[in-house]
C-alpha cells in the first residue's frame, strides 16, 4: 500500500535520519508483547466468539476452524499457550510472555523520495512558499497537501496510513518552520 507523505527538513539528505526511528525495521529492544495469561485469555475469548459466530455453519472450512477452536478451548493453561503461541505464531520467553523486537512506533514498510504523480513539481519547496501557494488556492499545493497522509520532521510526525494528517496539523507546520523544505516521499506499507 502507497500514502503520500512530506518531511520537513534542511536538505533532502536529513529525510533518511529523520525517517530513520520509525521504519519497521528499526532496531528496538525485546519487550513484552502479550503477557502469559493474557495469550491464554485472549485466545480463548477469541475461540469462544468464533464458535459463538459460526456455530451453525456448515461450511467445510468453517468445521475444521471449529474443530481447531473447540480443541484449543478443552486444554489446560500450559497446553493453551503452547497452542496458541503457535497458532499466532508468536514468540515465547522463558515465562511465557510473547516478546517482539517490532518497532511499535513504525508507520512504514519503506520509501522513495519523490516517486508521486503531480507533487515532484513541489519538491524542496519551503514551507512558507508551499503555505503561500496553498493560502492563495494554487491548485497544485491544495491537492498535494490535502492528499497527504503524514507530515514528518525531526522528533514527531503526525498522520500515518489509516490515520491521514489533517490540513491544519500540515498549515500548522508549514508556519512554524518557514525556512525549512518539504521534502515528498511515497511511503510504502
Amino acid at each position: 500500500m502507497h500514502f503520500l507523505g512530506a518531511v520537513i527538513a534542511e536538505k533532502q539528505d536529513d529525510i533518511y535520519g529523520i525517517l530513520a526511528e520509525w521504519s519497521e525495521y528499526a532496531d528496538v529492544d525485546e519487550y513484552v508483547k502479550e503477557t502469559r495469561s493474557e495469550i491464554i485469555a485472549n485466545g480463548r475469548a477469541d475461540d469462544q466468539a468464533y464458535l459463538e459466530d459460526h456455530g451453525n455453519d456448515i461450511d467445510p472450512m468453517h468445521e475444521k476452524f471449529k474443530k481447531a477452536a473447540a480443541g484449543r478451548l478443552a486444554l489446560d493453561d500450559e497446553a493453551a499457550l503452547k497452542a496458541y503461541a503457535e497458532y499466532r505464531r508468536l514468540n515465547l520467553n522463558e515465562d511465557g510472555d510473547a516478546v517482539s523486537t517490532f518497532n511499535e512506533d513504525s508507520f512504514y514498510d519503506y520509501y522513495e523520495i519523490g516517486e508521486w504523480e503531480g507533487v515532484d513539481a513541489l519538491q524542496g519547496i519551503t514551507c512558507r512558499e508551499l503555505a503561500d501557494r496553498y493560502n492563495r488556492e494554487d491548485a497544485l499545493a491544495r491537492t498535494a497537501i490535502g492528499s497527504l497522509c503524514v507530515i514528518c520532521k525531526e522528533g514527531w510526525y503526525d498522520g500515518g496510513l489509516w490515520n491521514d494528517t489533517t490540513t491544519a496539523a500540515v498549515l500548522n507546520e508549514l508556519e512554524r518552520n518557514t525556512g525549512r523544505k518539504v521534502w515528498w516521499l511515497n511511503f510504502h506499507d
